[in-house]
């Protein structure tokens, strides 16, 4: 099996993969800040795609984090999240500047709850709805 965590710099919808700037919505909160997206690829079929936001905004601090992923549904429970995560996060370390690698799960989604935890994470606060979590640096 072949893990390869490769940062694909094509254009998707018109829009490049590498966001730059910010984004404020009629609230004034920043939701976008820099990030890059990185797709994680079994041999030649792609398995999941993840995303580091390279800097915090108020409201990503406080809300989605660093590091964001998915895995396709039909290579669900085979690794791939946990190796994933693993590789995102040894280039974020390199990255984000906050001493800690932020992220956000929702309560209801055990797998990656296990993922986080796996690479390290702790569990710092929660809402109704997710759980707030942290990696050392």
């Amino acid at each position: 099996m072949v893990w390869l965590l490769q940062h694909v710099p094509f254009r998707f919808w018109g829009f490049p993969l590498l966001k730059v700037g910010n984004f404020v919505s009629d609230s004034g909160y920043y939701y976008f800040t820099q990030h890059t997206y990185y797709y994680l690829w079994d041999g030649d079929c792609l398995v999941g795609e993840f995303r580091i936001r390279h800097y915090l905004t108020e409201s990503l601090r406080n809300g989605a984090g660093h590091i964001g992923y998915s895995i396709r549904n039909d290579m669900r429970g085979n690794g791939y999240g946990t190796t994933g995560l693993k590789l995102t996060l040894e280039i974020a370390r390199g990255i984000v500047p906050e001493d800690e690698i932020y992220l956000r799960v929702n309560k209801d989604n055990i797998a990656s709850q296990k993922v986080m935890l796996k690479n390290g994470a702790r569990i710092t606060c929660e809402d109704e709805e997710h759980y707030f979590m942290r990696i050392p640096k």
